[in-house]
């Protein structure tokens, strides 16, 4: 999903598809499975931290990660290509992927150097934890964005019984993106107070009529809670999961 276009549609995909089934059903939320690179070698701390962040709030979405990810394991193996003593195959060479968790070896421990990967999952997940319902239970609103020719600003609303969760994401690991967040209700006077934990290149925001002006270092990711009590009534998209 190169653009944020993509990724909404594919939310609104998942969202609508819901209905055709029994109520409840939810999918696994990773960035990255046992047959993906390592999500270090996308973009490091910040692209895993961004990751995270979204993943711990869409709806529909367990978060689900591979054993490594919370250390920033790169995956890399020093016995790639080297002859094992035993094989359960006809071919005792070890084969490695480059940068992919090793399931076929009999592998070292995962782990990287970077713990404060896993400090940042256990801080979200407390966030999830204390928006349960926003989160779980609430609608879905693709925002728009203008002014990001890039298209690479992830914007979302989660709304539940009057209160409001603000998501923004940046994609571009390598550079900063700007925009214009359109927030129908927004008022000027809104205290924009990120609730997730800071990390990498600092980002700039700030509150205008129905709109949030940002300036989003690399692979960032904000979450805000803010006072739009009609978002769902004045939003042109609203998505709901059959729950």
């Amino acid at each position: 999903m190169e653009k944020a276009k993509d990724f909404h549609a594919y939310m609104k995909e998942n969202l609508e598809m819901s209905k055709e089934f029994e109520p409840g059903k939810s999918l696994i939320g990773s960035f990255a499975t046992h047959d993906d690179n390592s999500p270090m070698s996308n973009g490091g701390v910040p692209y895993c931290n961004m990751t995270t962040g979204v993943q711990m709030t869409l709806p529909m979405t367990n978060p689900y990660y591979v054993t490594g990810f919370e250390s920033g394991d790169r995956y890399i193996y020093p016995y790639k290509n080297t002859i094992a003593e035993k094989s359960m195959t006809d071919n005792n060479v070890r084969h490695v992927n480059p940068q992919w968790v090793d399931i076929f070896n009999l592998s070292r421990k995962p782990a990287g150097e970077n713990p404060e990967i896993g400090d940042y999952m256990t801080a979200m997940s407390k966030i999830r934890n204390n928006y349960a319902d926003v989160i779980t239970k609430g609608s879905y609103i693709p925002l728009e964005v203008e002014n990001n020719k890039d298209d690479k600003i992830i914007a979302y609303a989660r709304y539940y019984n009057g209160k409001t969760l603000l998501a923004v994401a940046n994609k571009d690991v390598n550079s900063k993106q700007i925009g214009k967040i359109k927030i129908p209700g927004l008022k000027p006077m809104e205290d924009l107070k990120d609730l997730c934990p800071s990390y990498g290149i600092l980002s700039g925001y700030s509150a205008r009529k129905n709109a949030v002006e940002v300036n989003l270092g690399p692979a960032r990711f904000h979450l805000f809670e803010i006072n739009t009590p009609n978002i769902e009534k004045d939003a042109k998209e609203v998505y709901k999961q059959n729950i």
